[in-house]
């Protein structure tokens, strides 16, 4: 729900990057489009509907496609994490390994 219309569509959450939400239509007739964060007034959720029409096919790929994009970038910023933490252990144990090689020198000169 808008200020100015009320609408069902399958939203392309933008929010993070853009501020937005990308909009379409099971009918291909209608193009996609977004709205702005500020525009938006409600959101709702649906759960089911009755239609004797099924999707199409490109609204069921073009799903896919977001999907899969959307885990691609869920993996690449889980591996960039994993990067870093492994970056950490390995700083943290060289740390360690000094202190220790210190300490065993110290305990050897006494």
């Amino acid at each position: 729900v808008t200020r100015g219309d009320i609408v069902v569509k399958r939203v392309n959450n933008k929010l993070k990057e853009k501020k937005q939400l990308e909009l379409s239509s099971d009918n291909s007739y209608y193009e996609p489009y977004t709205v702005n964060l500020g525009d938006i007034r409600e959101i709702w959720y649906v759960r089911a509907k009755v239609s004797p029409f099924l999707p199409s096919p490109q609204n069921i790929q073009n799903y896919l496609y977001d999907e899969v994009r959307e885990l691609k970038q869920t993996i690449n910023k889980q591996t960039q994490l994993i990067d870093s933490l492994n970056k950490t252990i390995e700083r943290l144990l060289d740390h360690r390994g000094v202190m220790a090689s210190l300490k065993g020198e110290t305990n050897e000169e006494a």
